[in-house]
């Protein structure tokens, strides 16, 4: 994560943007009485999203966990795919 002041961002937003984007990175602009932004890319919020999406369902976050763990343990099953005509 990066911080910068507004006064260096607004001079020069493309150079923050490319960090961003480039780096997976999140930026913080500082701005006074600690009323911060946060600047992101749409593919990192959009997973951010996701993730919040999914870990509100108890039930789904739960069978999640489970079959991730089936999967690191081996308990897998192979299932041939059923062409339909």
């Amino acid at each position: 994560m990066t911080a910068t002041s507004y006064s260096n961002f607004k001079n020069n937003p493309e150079k923050y943007f490319e960090k961003v984007i480039q780096n997976c990175d999140t930026l913080i602009v500082t701005r006074k009485n600690d009323e911060n932004i946060v600047v992101m890319s749409e593919d990192e919020y959009s997973n951010l999203m996701e993730n919040l999406y999914i870990m509100s369902n108890k039930d789904y976050y739960n069978e999640l966990l489970k079959s991730k763990k089936e999967a690191e343990t081996g308990k897998l099953e192979v299932h041939e795919l059923i062409e339909e005509d």
